[in-house]
């Protein structure tokens, strides 16, 4: 069964791979045809994003305009 469509796979600076690669040849075994692996320079998480706008921190510039925009209309991952 194939499961992949089409994958762009990122990896911060000092992650490896080699598992996520690993758990998609268990899934299609034609995976590489299908995925892009980027490798990228910037060090940040979706947790960091939130953990920031949980303590107030602006995000300015680590998302896109539209993201941030739509995150702080919505008052997403607010405290209390």
């Amino acid at each position: 069964m194939n499961l992949l469509n089409g994958l762009i796979a990122f990896t911060r600076p000092g992650q490896e791979a080699g598992a996520f690669l690993d758990k998609m040849k268990e899934l299609d075994p034609n995976y590489e045809e299908k995925t892009h692996l980027v490798k990228v320079w910037l060090d940040l998480s979706g947790t960091e994003i939130r953990k920031r706008l949980q303590d107030g921190v602006s995000i300015r510039y680590l998302v896109p305009d539209s993201v941030e925009s739509y995150i702080l209309k919505r008052r997403l991952y607010r405290r209390g």
